[in-house]
């Protein structure tokens, strides 16, 4: 889906928590960068209006960004946009080449990975970089997609104060996202990694004797969707998502929801 050019562009100011927020977000990220090297991380969140609020632990790559924002749409139409649910993808499979360049000649980021959530209201990015000479490896990075995962989960608690005062001044930089109730289904990614993860997972989910229909619902309750919104991401009733439920709760043994939610994020 793509765009036409910026037709009003309303840039983060000098003080604004884009910036502010940066020595605050690497103190979260402490753990992950002493586990994996992590050299950037970026949490996006973007709204149906295309507002949207971009916090980050790199300061200066922000502002690098957003004063080369109209150069990096024209070069790289930056804006477009497909939008996953649970998508996976490395850096490289992004259509920024020229940000994706400048990333690495000025600030040490040679690659690294990000996903994508879909919720009803917005969608959620989270990116994840490592340096050129690092002992993470991009591969390595991969084998710990479900560590990330988990990190990003983990991110939206820790730092809710600064997405809610993030949400008070949000970004706005293009025009409006059309049609976008019309991607509130699931949309599988083709991709390479993708698709390992869901063998993988498939592999592990097997034992269970699951159904193909249950196991569309699990990866929906392990993200701890009511049965209302699961119900409207598969098009089936809300009746049919209780049953699901109830059935997965039974062939994993668990009495609430919650443990079920909890093994469920263990698994896959």
């Amino acid at each position: 889906m793509s765009y036409s050019s910026p037709s009003k562009l309303i840039l983060p100011h000098a003080d604004h928590i884009i910036y502010s927020s940066a020595s605050c977000i690497k103190q979260i990220c402490l753990p992950l960068r002493q586990a994996l090297g992590i050299n950037h991380f970026s949490y996006i969140c973007v709204y149906p209006n295309n507002e949207r609020i971009h916090l980050s632990m790199n300061a200066d790559f922000n502002e690098h960004l957003y004063q080369n924002i109209e150069y990096y749409h024209e070069q790289d139409g930056l804006v477009e946009v497909t939008v996953t649910y649970d998508s996976i993808q490395t850096w490289d499979m992004l259509q920024s080449r020229h940000l994706h360049s400048d990333a690495k000649k000025y600030f040490n980021t040679e690659t690294g990975v990000f996903f994508s959530r879909k919720a009803n209201e917005y969608i959620e990015y989270f990116f994840y970089g490592i340096p050129k000479n690092n002992s993470t490896s991009l591969t390595k990075l991969l084998t710990h997609i479900d560590l990330l995962m988990q990190f990003g989960i983990y991110f939206k608690e820790v730092g809710e104060k600064l997405i809610i005062q993030a949400k008070q001044e949000p970004l706005r930089l293009y025009t409006p996202i059309e049609n976008y109730n019309s991607y509130n289904k699931i949309i599988v990614d083709s991709g390479a990694i993708q698709q390992f993860k869901k063998i993988m997972n498939l592999k592990r989910l097997k034992k269970f004797k699951l159904t193909t229909k249950e196991i569309e619902c699990a990866y929906l309750v392990k993200e701890g969707l009511s049965a209302k919104i699961i119900a409207g991401r598969l098009n089936r009733s809300h009746r049919t998502i209780e049953k699901h439920i109830e059935m997965l709760k039974k062939k994993f043994y668990c009495k609430t929801k919650f443990s079920l939610i909890s093994l469920l994020s263990k698994i896959i």
